[in-house]
């Protein structure tokens, strides 16, 4: 099995058009941690190594979530961009909220409450008792982020909840439900952000299609190439160096942005 110290080093070397894969040996550790995880009763809680972050699993997050978590390969691009360029006394609103990591480590960096953005409201709690956790808190929103409100008369976007919730993401497909469409210029208005953490599985291509917020001074944005291509997100970054921001950092999937 690969070493972990190697699978980390592994982590950092990604590019940014290719969704991570299994490396050698991690089969076998997910299907040791699934014959844990069947024989427990509650949660599991576990601390990220690289991050000194506590973490609550709970039972549906499933083996290999676990198994990411705890050699440091969840969200872990997103995490050590934050940890560059997210500063104390910063407003910091993430618009999707997963199980709540990034926000409760955005709450440490920042020392305020983070605002999070969330389709999947059955997540509201976890990612609420994540930030807590590790001392921090949360103002939790019920909605997807959208570009602009108006291509949404009814206020409703569908939004496909995934059995693994990871791969919930706005769409008409299997498991689709209508939740609240709000623009990402209404979010701003509301809630002020200085820095902004985006992590929508594709949906960063239609809030970033108009200029962003004055308010905001950081973005911390998952580009996802494999799925919306070289070309797209060229023009994603593009638009943005046209709105006043310089390419600051870029790690795996990610990319920081400030002006």
């Amino acid at each position: 099995m690969m070493p972990l110290d190697e699978r980390r080093a592994a982590h950092r070397r990604r590019n940014l058009a290719a969704y991570p894969e299994d490396l050698p040996g991690d089969a076998e550790r997910i299907a040791g941690i699934a014959a844990l995880v069947e024989r427990l009763a509650g949660p599991v809680r576990l601390r990220l190594p690289a991050f000194d972050l506590l973490v609550e699993a709970p039972p549906q997050v499933g083996a290999k979530i676990l198994y990411l978590l705890a050699v440091d390969d969840y969200e872990t691009a997103d995490l050590e961009l934050m940890a560059r360029h997210v500063e104390a006394g910063d407003r910091l609103m993430v618009l999707g909220g997963g199980i709540g990591v990034a926000a409760a480590f955005g709450a440490r960096l920042t020392g305020g409450a983070v605002v999070v953005v969330e389709a999947n409201e059955a997540l509201h709690p976890v990612i609420a008792g994540q930030v807590a956790l590790n001392g921090g808190t949360a103002e939790l929103v019920h909605a997807a982020a959208v570009g602009d409100g108006r291509d949404h008369p009814d206020g409703t976007i569908a939004f496909e909840v995934a059995a693994e919730f990871w791969y919930s993401r706005i769409g008409t497909g299997e498991g689709a439900r209508p939740v609240p469409a709000v623009s990402f210029a209404d979010l701003c208005a509301a809630h002020r952000p200085t820095a902004v953490l985006i992590d929508i599985e594709g949906g960063e291509e239609d809030v970033l299609a108009h200029p962003v917020p004055a308010c905001v001074t950081t973005l911390v944005v998952e580009i996802h190439t494999p799925d919306i291509g070289a070309p797209r997100t060229g023009a994603l970054v593009s638009r943005l160096v046209a709105d006043g921001f310089r390419i600051v950092d870029q790690q795996a999937l990610s990319w920081v942005f400030r002006r």
